[in-house]
């Protein structure tokens, strides 16, 4: 997959209800492991499990009483190609995925990205 069609969809999202399809490519997507999956933003007393399950009416977190639903995702989680490029690249983690992206990087990009979050 090229990065001129990972942009579109990298800032697009898909809204609940979601299709059969793109409910499993969203678990998958949170099971992977290749990147951070979504997670409940809410407290959880015994820090129990907050990575969000993904259903046709949308995302729930599965903490016992935990109330929390999402409707959206971004549209690249949904889509079985960017999945399968995700899987097929060399980076065995999160990390080295955002290495490779931090290189691919300008200087100026850089210093934008350090400024916003304070470390320039």
């Amino acid at each position: 997959m090229d990065k001129k069609r990972i942009l579109p969809l990298a800032a697009t999202k898909v809204q609940s209800p979601f299709s059969k399809e793109q409910v499993e490519y969203l678990n998958a997507y949170q099971e992977s492991g290749l990147m951070h999956p979504y997670t409940c933003p809410k407290p959880h007393p015994d820090e129990g499990e907050r990575v969000l399950v993904a259903a046709t009416a949308g995302w729930w977190c599965p903490e016992k009483g935990c109330p929390y639903k999402q409707n959206w995702a971004h549209a690249f989680m949904a889509d079985p190609e960017f999945l399968d490029t995700l899987r097929s690249t060399t980076h065995s983690t999160e990390d080295e995925w955002h290495r490779d992206i931090w290189k691919d990087m300008t200087e100026d990009q850089r210093n934008d990205i350090l400024r916003e979050k304070g470390l320039m």
